[in-house]
């Protein structure tokens, strides 16, 4: 038996009734926010968003797939993560709302795709629907309910836009929400504070 392996299951009979500690991965600080996309975690403390998960190869042993580590006069910046999977066949998104007042949507590789402006006060959880693509926060703001609209006309006059710009369409050319780059905005749907 290995010693992670034996470290778990001692792990295991210190544990409440119920609870089995099976995967454990230590940050540097307190983690604010976590989320499991279905293969990995994701989660923040307050230098970095992280995406990690079991070693395939090794299963007792973790790896860190993706690292987004903010500079040192950011930390706390960001507030909450999300995992996204829009309808459609676009790659899942990373959500993280920010103190400046902005959701930043990230690829799962941790790439900047855009940042939306928006109006959800210091966002404390954030949870992203998938029956209807639509984004719920709770913070200081209250419980609010984000939706994603595109601005079409805008798209539409740009002559050459870098990769890291292009709108994510579904196979019927329809707008991937969340997924427009800069051309979209955040619309509160319903608040209660």
């Amino acid at each position: 038996m290995s010693s992670s392996a034996r470290s778990r299951k001692q792990e295991a009979n210190n544990s409440a009734p119920g609870f089995n500690s099976d995967i454990t991965y230590e940050h540097s600080s307190r983690v604010k926010s976590c989320c499991w996309q279905g293969k990995w975690f994701i989660s923040l403390d307050q230098q970095s968003i992280q995406i990690w998960g079991r070693n395939h190869l090794e299963p007792d042993k973790i790896e860190v797939h993706q690292k987004q580590t903010f500079p040192d006069n950011r930390a706390h910046f960001v507030s909450a993560v999300s995992h996204a999977a829009p309808l459609g066949p676009a790659a899942p998104v990373i959500l993280a709302a920010c103190l400046d007042h902005t959701m930043k949507v990230y690829s799962e590789k941790l790439r900047l795709r855009s940042s939306i402006r928006w109006d959800a006060g210091t966002v404390t959880m954030m949870v992203y629907n998938t029956k209807n693509d639509t984004v719920i926060t709770t913070g200081s703001a209250g419980v609010k309910l984000w939706t994603s609209t595109a601005d079409t006309e805008a798209f539409a006059k740009e002559k050459a836009l870098p990769a890291s710009d292009r709108p994510w369409f579904d196979a019927n050319g329809r707008v991937v929400p969340w997924c427009y780059g800069r051309f979209q905005t955040a619309k509160e749907q319903l608040a209660f504070q």
